[in-house]
């Protein structure tokens, strides 16, 4: 029996304008090339090639302009939370899945920041947004400023993936994030505060063991509060 692809002739066409881009190593605010060019490259109407760029916009990786060429945009972390979000209900994962997922990579990214640069400018890197999260009081602030501080110790890992890819999931279990912190009372409220503390105090002073002990305990404390809010 012959098998037919349900992929239509415009999701062809965006497949081969996104590799376009990527083997073209176009950068942002890079035109595309006219329609009617790409039209005649792809042997395929100026109707399907314009369909293919709004298939594009719509994810972000394509900006149209009026009269104009589009130009190739940098699509966010929403994006990539978007999709990771419609698979999460769709399939029902849980948040504590998504979490876990969260977890192993910031213990990968406390080692890396550890190890990485001069103790003089990792304390630099990590002391500020430490001392905003010990004065953040609000669950909104405190949400916001135990963020950047997570942000912080990614960015000192020099890993750039495991930046976009933390935004992305935070983005899907934010909701938890804000419930859990909500609940915390003083007391769990100073012991978040104590084991950041932690886990900078061991990055800091380059100690990779502690720096992965302390965060995985971190994050093991977050999964059970996470399974609290759900319950």
């Amino acid at each position: 029996m012959q098998v037919f692809s349900r992929r239509t002739l415009t999701d062809q066409v965006s497949d081969a304008l996104l590799k376009i881009i990527v083997e073209e190593e176009m950068a942002t605010g890079d035109s595309l090339p006219p329609a009617g060019e790409l039209a005649r490259r792809f042997d395929v109407s100026t109707v399907v090639v314009r369909e293919a760029v709004a298939q594009l916009a719509g994810r972000g990786i394509v900006s149209r302009r009026q009269g104009r060429e589009p130009i190739v945009t940098l699509p966010g972390s929403e994006v990539l939370a978007e999709i990771l979000l419609l698979h999460g209900r769709q399939e029902r994962i849980p948040s504590s899945d998504f979490l876990a997922c969260r977890a192993a990579l910031e213990v990968q990214a406390a080692v890396l920041a550890a190890r990485r640069g001069q103790e003089s400018a990792r304390a630099a890197a990590l002391e500020p947004p430490l001392e905003a999260l010990r004065a953040a009081n609000e669950p909104t602030q405190i949400v916001q400023a135990d963020l950047a501080l997570h942000l912080a110790i990614v960015d000192l890992s020099g890993n750039r993936a495991l930046r976009l890819i933390l935004l992305s999931l935070v983005d899907v279990i934010s909701t938890e994030i804000t419930v859990r912190t909500r609940r915390e009372d003083q007391e769990q409220r100073r012991r978040s505060v104590r084991d950041h503390a932690a886990i900078v105090s061991a990055i800091v002073s380059g100690d990779v063991s502690s720096a992965r002990r302390t965060m995985a305990e971190h994050f093991d404390v977050a999964l059970l509060g996470v399974a609290g809010s759900l319950a």
